[in-house]
């Protein structure tokens, strides 16, 4: 019950720093522009390959201003961001907001990637777990890549394997 609880205040705390440096985009309606601008600016000095700190503060501003726009009665609070990301694209605005576009994708991405790996990782400790007091650590490892990649395995041909292993063995 530790080890839970443990993990998940781990996790709520990824979550939190993911919200810090993203939130922006989903909370922009109820920020003034000086807080876009600042989120704007300390989301491109952390992902400075992939936006352009000079350019996406404006863009933001722009693309919030647009937003209004499309909700003439007011009815949308929070705008989620995938809502936010296909309005950029159904609209081809790709070119016109390249930023905005990118920081959307980054976001919605971010989330997926980190629970892809972290059931990976679950999986081999509970395979290490079983198994650490009957074998040794190489042995352990290989059946540990081969639970994790198991849909790989699936496409394998094992009967050619056994067969090649077989005419080795031979020699």
């Amino acid at each position: 019950m530790d080890t839970l609880d443990i993990c998940l205040l781990k996790r709520l705390e990824q979550y939190n720093d993911l919200d810090r440096k993203f939130g922006f985009l989903t909370y922009f309606k109820s920020m003034t522009e000086k807080e876009i601008v600042d989120m704007t600016k300390y989301l491109g000095k952390i992902y400075p390959d992939d936006l352009d700190c000079d350019i996406f503060p404006e863009e933001m501003i722009h693309f919030t201003k647009l937003v209004d726009e499309q909700d003439e009665e007011g009815k949308i609070k929070m705008p989620p961001a995938l809502k936010c990301l296909q309005i950029i694209h159904d609209n081809k605005l790709n070119s016109v907001f390249p930023n905005v576009e990118v920081a959307y994708r980054l976001y919605l991405c971010l989330p997926v990637a980190n629970c892809s790996a972290e059931r990976a990782f679950s999986k081999l400790k509970r395979v290490k777990n079983k198994l650490r007091s009957t074998m040794k650590n190489p042995r352990l490892n290989a059946l540990s890549l081969m639970t994790i990649e198991r849909s790989l395995l699936k496409e394998i041909n094992t009967d050619e394997i056994i067969v090649e292993f077989q005419k080795n063995k031979k020699k």
